[in-house]
């Protein structure tokens, strides 16, 4: 149905150029989501009304040489979900408030080739955790790419 709701956050970033090669950045941010709030818990689905989400994290940059650099980061993100109800009896089922952490790490190189291409191969890894069973996991990500800018 139609309804009113928000989503308000406030963020917090810093970047540090440390020298001509090596750079350096962290974020902060909290927020009340509203989407994906809807999770199947034994059997059922069910949809929680306050998602609460912290995420941080930091990452660098290393410049080998003018045209490869190496980068690297780890983030992590907790969340909590309350006022939850059960989707298929929304008045009869008590639903538990439910906690989830993801915690990503990734490292990769870059290449320039010339000056519109440059070239990415990365590793990451993720792994996800909480009471919500069905969103357990552990991911590995390889990702190779080439850039064009014109």
């Amino acid at each position: 149905g139609n309804s009113d709701s928000s989503s308000p956050y406030v963020e917090f970033a810093l970047n540090s150029q440390i020298n001509s090669q090596f750079s350096i950045s962290t974020h902060a941010r909290f927020g009340i989501e509203g989407y994906d709030s809807v999770q199947f818990i034994s059997g059922n689905y069910v949809e929680y009304d306050d998602r609460q989400t912290l995420r941080f994290g930091i990452s660098a940059s290393y410049a080998i040489s003018p045209s490869l650099s190496i980068f690297g980061g780890i983030d992590y993100i907790p969340s909590s979900y309350s006022s939850g109800r059960d989707l298929q009896a929304p008045f009869l089922a008590t639903v538990p408030d439910m906690d989830e952490q993801i915690i990503e790490a990734h490292i990769g190189l870059s290449m320039k080739f010339n000056d519109r291409f440059t070239g990415t191969m990365s590793y990451s890894f993720t792994r996800s955790s909480g009471d919500i069973a069905t969103r357990d996991y552990d991911r590995n990500r390889i990702s190779v790419g080439v850039n064009a800018a014109f």
